[in-house]
Parts: structure tokens; sequence; C-alpha cells
């Protein structure tokens, strides 16, 4: 954990339309982390430490540090921290929205929020594939329609669940799942 801690104080995330300085929240892991939005990089600084981390913009949406670390942006209100060698995704929203939305009290996401509406028939773009997916108490179950596999995914976070891979769902604001490989390299957009 140690690792991962320090890790994350090199996080940074660049978009021009974020605010120079932000502060941006992992319900999971109970972390917060302060970015500094620049023209083709970011820094990030996790609160409670020293120093700051730079990422580099490679491409549009994607930042990168020296040891390969990723920062991927999905949209204004979502961003997650790859680590190179790492199977686990660590999603970052800003803590503004938390508070706006009353989702984040006490370190803790609001286990009242309604899931009945991301059960049902999601189509993968990529793959021109549909996956159906049930929202059970504790997470949700996945299959690629007319296969008889189940996966389970257990709900880590308020927009994120995992399987006991390392693979993972997120909940983007816009109302889209992106499914993550354990490594953090394949990703597909799902869409209704």
């Amino acid at each position: 954990m140690k690792v991962l801690y320090l890790l994350l104080i090199s996080l940074i995330i660049p978009i021009e339309s974020h605010t120079r300085h932000q502060t941006w929240i992992n319900t999971k892991y109970e972390l917060k982390v302060k970015f500094d939005f620049r023209s083709n990089k970011i820094r990030a600084k996790n609160l409670g430490k020293r120093g700051w981390t730079s990422f580099y913009r490679t491409r549009s949406g994607l930042y990168e540090n020296r040891h390969g670390d990723r920062l991927i942006l999905e949209g204004r209100d979502l961003i997650v921290y790859t680590r190179r060698f790492s199977r686990k995704n660590i999603v970052f929203r800003p803590v503004d929205v938390y508070l706006r939305n009353n989702k984040y009290r006490n370190n803790r996401f609001d286990q009242r929020r309604s899931y009945n509406n991301i059960s049902g028939t999601w189509r993968v773009r990529d793959l021109s594939k549909d996956v159906e997916i049930v929202y059970r108490n504790n997470g949700i179950e996945s299959r690629i329609k007319g296969l008889n596999r189940w996966v389970f995914y257990t709900q880590k976070d308020e927009d994120y669940f995992e399987d006991q891979n390392g693979n993972s769902y997120t909940i983007k604001p816009n109302g889209e799942l992106i499914w993550f490989s354990d490594d953090g390299r394949t990703r597909y957009v799902l869409s209704r």
C-alpha cells in the first residue's frame, strides 16, 4: 500500500477546460490528489505528501510520467490512473462533483444510489457484440450475449466494479460503461 500511495503522489491530469488547480478523490482508497493542469502536462500531488509528479501528454486524453504510469482523461469528471506494471485502475473524480451531488459523505460513497438502470443489454462498439449486465446488491454480473459464462464484478467504488482478475467496469457521467482489462491497456466503450 505504501508503494501505491507513493506512486499516486506522482499523478497528474491535464485538460485545458479544467480549473488550474483542482482536488480529485478516489473513494475506494480514500485518496485525495491535487492536479495542476498545464497546456501539455499535468502535475499531480498526493495531499499530505511533498512534491509534485509530472505527466506529459502523449496523445489526446492520455498522459504518462517518466515511469510509464498513465492518466487517462475520460471526460471532465473522470480520470483513470494506471500504473505501468499493475492490474489495477484507480478512478478519480473531482471533489466538487461529489459534494454537489451529495454522493460523497464522510469518505464513503452513498450506497442508496439506484443502479437499476445499469441492468440490461449494452453494445460494445469496437467488437460489434452485445453484453448483458445484471446489477446485484454488491456488484454486477456480465456476459457476452449468447454465452453461458457470467463474470461477477464487485462494487469497489461508487461507479467502479472489479472482477477477481482485476478487469473492471467504470460508469461514465454520460451513462456509458467502460471496460478495462486487468493491465489497463485494453478498453471497450459500452453504450445502449
